[in-house]
């Protein structure tokens, strides 16, 4: 804030999540090239890794060991969170990384997954033949599908078992199909009531991919990341656990927001 204005996500990204006074003053984040960091005593190490591991509720309280948690991926993850006006984001060191997390977070053996067509081979490789071992099944419907064909799959899911979440990946891979997000988040709150925290397992949780993508010579990095509007469950949230696709990928990390 400026007064009484209220800056936009354009301005607030060139700072936001980084203090220079703890960085010698640099203007801009330095690239920390460390995987541990100081603790001020042996007991404090201890309640940092008990609380980044789940072993104690509440989480990271500081900066433990960077497949956890660092100063670049926070700040990267913090302005994520920013740009998509999300109450958190996590990064992922590649796009199936970021996918498979939430997938195991919110899926239980018997649950049903309603997803759109075609997704990332890699992911329907992962719902169909990993997670079906363990009993889950799923329906899916085309991305160019209309509200009434979204709401009949929906429909016929839940006759199958609780269908633990939605997901998407708009534009479709490889057809670069889109879909009708608000379609989908219209069939979802006419089925399960427009209630979908993740602080408790509630179904028809909506998650939804996109790719971020930068050109290096010949060859793709994708980064993958995942923003929420609502706090994830414990298992899920930053410092328990959830590391950097190639940087969450968010859609790409996927987007992977709780509607």
């Amino acid at each position: 804030m400026i007064g009484n204005r209220k800056l936009q996500p354009n301005t607030l990204m060139m700072g936001h999540g980084y203090d220079p006074a703890l960085s010698e003053g640099a203007l801009k984040p330095p690239i920390f090239l460390t995987s541990t960091f100081v603790f001020e005593n042996a007991a404090a190490g201890k309640r940092f890794f008990e609380g980044v591991t789940g072993k104690r509720p509440g989480g990271a309280e500081g900066l433990v060991y960077s497949r956890f948690n660092g100063p670049n991926q926070e700040i990267a993850e913090d302005r994520l969170g920013l740009w998509e006006d999300a109450a958190d984001a996590l990064t992922f060191s590649s796009g199936m990384s970021a996918i498979a997390t939430v997938l195991l977070t919110f899926v239980q053996p018997g649950d049903v997954i309603v997803h759109s067509a075609p997704l990332y081979a890699a992911t329907e490789t992962f719902i169909g033949r990993i997670l079906g071992k363990f009993g889950v099944t799923w329906l899916d419907f085309p991305a160019g599908a209309t509200a009434e064909e979204i709401k009949a799959v929906v429909e016929r899911a839940k006759t199958m078992g609780r269908v633990a979440l939605i997901y998407l990946e708009s534009p479709a891979n490889p057809t670069n199909v889109l879909v009708d997000v608000e379609a989908v988040a219209a069939a979802r709150d006419a089925e399960f009531g427009g209630e979908h925290s993740h602080a408790a397992p509630l179904p028809g949780r909506l998650l939804m991919r996109k790719d971020l993508v930068k050109m290096q010579r010949s060859h793709d990095a994708q980064g993958q990341r995942g923003e929420g509007n609502s706090p994830p469950k414990e298992p899920a949230s930053r410092g328990n656990g959830w590391g950097h696709r190639d940087s969450l990928g968010a859609q790409g990390m996927e987007k992977c927001r709780s509607c």
